[in-house]
């Protein structure tokens, strides 16, 4: 894989929440939750998240991802489904076990 292709992957399931980020947010909320208990109460959910500093490329958080950008990339190109063919009229059928003609 490309360089260029890993960066690209590595941003877009940064953004998208991966099963890996989901568990750290879990795991960053319970350790929330036990610092405030124990008396902790100025501590805010980021206290606990190693999170990198934002890219400078992507602008604003509230930026929705271009996937047409990085689909074309990528090369992904889709393609249509055909669609079903048209029923053909039943033929006859000689049960006496001819051929015609």
């Amino acid at each position: 894989m490309p360089v260029t292709d890993l960066h690209l992957y590595e941003r877009h399931t940064a953004r998208r929440g991966f099963p890996g980020r989901r568990l750290e947010l879990l795991l960053a909320q319970v350790s929330l939750v036990l610092a405030q208990v124990n008396g902790n109460k100025d501590l805010t959910l980021s206290s606990f998240l190693m999170d990198p500093p934002p890219d400078p490329e992507l602008g604003s958080e509230n930026e929705p991802t271009d996937d047409e950008a990085l689909a074309a990339h990528f090369g992904y190109l889709p393609r249509r489904r055909r669609p079903p063919p048209e029923q053909q009229p039943p033929t006859e059928d000689n049960s006496n076990g001819q051929q015609p003609g």
